[in-house]
C-alpha cells in the first residue's frame, strides 16, 4: 500500500509508485480509508487515564529535536518520525506505546508505523493541555 502517511497525517504524498509489471490498482476514497484502516487501528486514551495509569509504558514523541526541547510531554522518549522506522528494532513488543498527539498530524502516522509493525501503541489526546498549559488547543 502507499499514500496511507499522507491521508493519516492530512498531508501531501511524498510517494511514488511505478509498476514493472501489468497489474491492478485499487483505490479508496478518504472516507473509506478512515473506516477500513483508521478507526479500526487508530487507538486513543485521555490524559487523565494516562496519569491513572500504573504500568511498564513508554511516552514516545516523534516531534523534531528542536521542537521537542521546546515541549514534551513528562517523561517522553524523543523519536522523530522520520527515524522511527529505523529505530523500531530499539523497541519492544511487549510495551505499551503512548504517543502524544500535539505533532500536528505525526502521531497518527507514528501509531500507524508502530501498529503495521507489530507494536501497541495509543495517541494520547489533547496532550497539548499537559505540555503548554490548559489554554492549549
Amino acid at each position: 500500500s502507499f499514500g496511507e502517511e499522507a491521508l493519516l497525517g492530512k498531508t501531501p504524498r511524498n510517494a511514488s509508485v511505478t509498476m514493472l509489471t501489468d497489474g491492478i490498482i485499487k483505490r479508496l476514497t478518504e472516507e473509506d480509508f478512515n473506516e477500513l484502516i483508521r478507526r479500526p487501528v487508530m487507538q486513543y486514551i485521555e490524559t487523565a487515564e494516562v496519569e491513572a495509569m500504573s504500568g511498564s509504558f513508554t511516552v514516545l514523541d516523534v516531534k523534531m529535536p528542536i521542537e521537542f526541547r521546546c515541549g514534551h510531554y513528562p517523561g517522553a522518549v524523543n523519536i522523530p518520525l522520520v527515524r522511527l522506522r529505523d529505530q523500531l528494532k530499539d523497541l519492544s513488543t511487549g510495551k505499551l506505546y503512548l504517543v502524544p498527539d500535539d505533532a500536528e498530524g505525526r502521531a497518527e502516522i507514528a501509531a500507524h508505523i508502530l501498529c503495521q509493525a507489530g507494536f501497541n501503541v495509543r495517541i494520547i489526546k489533547d496532550a497539548a493541555k499537559v505540555i503548554y498549559g490548559e489554554q492549549a488547543g
